[in-house]
């Protein structure tokens, strides 16, 4: 009996050929329809931090119509040989789930311990409405060195003053929770 014409090694090609064409259009499409999502914008702020003028990006949170725009805010530390520029495809990505992406360039190239206090001069400066509105929660999400930088500062925070005249200032600097990914430690 001759074998059935689909059975074929050419006509399993073929299928598989097919597939293959399938599945491209198939992420074709759905590359175009993140595409069409408009992007975040972001907004560089010059701010000091540990003594040092410092850029910093931030994008806003997307909001629907009607929706309380989120006050919690993510702040990704790069590595060592980076800048904030290799972390804006991760802070559109936040931005568009609804928080608010902080990425600073961090002003010491050698010093993490300075670094490590300009993170947590960074929250304090948005605690107080540096990005454009006072942000209540904050997770720090550090990447290689930049995960070293991120545990020193979630353990090393400012307790807040509890003294103080400015309901602000007697807020701690210390994140909510801090993200190490593949950190030096």
């Amino acid at each position: 009996m001759p074998p059935r014409p689909e059975a074929t090694p050419g006509a399993r090609r073929m299928r598989s050929v097919r597939r293959s064409r399938a599945w491209s259009a198939l992420a074709v499409l759905g590359l175009l329809a993140f595409a069409l999502v408009a992007p975040a914008q972001a907004r560089t702020l010059s701010v000091t931090l540990a003594g040092e003028a410092t850029l910093v990006d931030v994008i806003e949170p997307a909001v629907t119509a009607g929706a309380t725009p989120s006050r919690d805010a993510v702040i990704l530390a790069h590595g060592f040989t980076r800048s904030r520029s290799t972390m804006t495809g991760h802070a559109t990505m936040l931005a568009r789930a609804g928080y608010w992406a902080i990425v600073p360039d961090l002003p010491s190239l050698l010093d993490s311990r300075d670094n490590a206090v300009a993170l947590r001069e960074l929250v304090r400066k948005l605690q107080r409405g540096a990005a454009g509105a006072a942000l209540d929660r904050f997770v720090l999400v550090g990447f290689s060195a930049g995960g070293h930088l991120a545990s020193t500062a979630a353990t090393h925070f400012d307790a807040g003053q509890a003294d103080a005249q400015d309901p602000r200032d007697r807020l701690s600097s210390r994140p909510d929770f801090a993200i190490l990914v593949y950190p030096v430690v």
